[in-house]
């Protein structure tokens, strides 16, 4: 198995910026760590849908976030 594939493989989410950068992200912890919202209200937020909107309150920047 490639490093890619295996790379690819451990990605669960990716994420748009506000400033409509791209990030991949094999964790809802590592996601809040970056865009400074609770990964308990992304997961709130996935728990219906296979995307999301989120908005930090301390930041007040928009991120999308997409199950894959």
């Amino acid at each position: 198995m490639s490093e890619l594939h295996s790379y690819v493989k451990k990605m669960k989410y990716l994420v748009i910026h506000h400033n409509q950068t791209t990030t991949l992200y094999s964790s809802l912890r590592e996601i809040a760590r970056d865009i400074q919202v609770d990964a308990s209200t992304i997961s709130k937020n996935l728990k219906n849908n296979d995307s999301c909107y989120c908005c930090s309150k301390n930041t007040n920047l928009l991120s999308y976030i997409r199950k894959i």
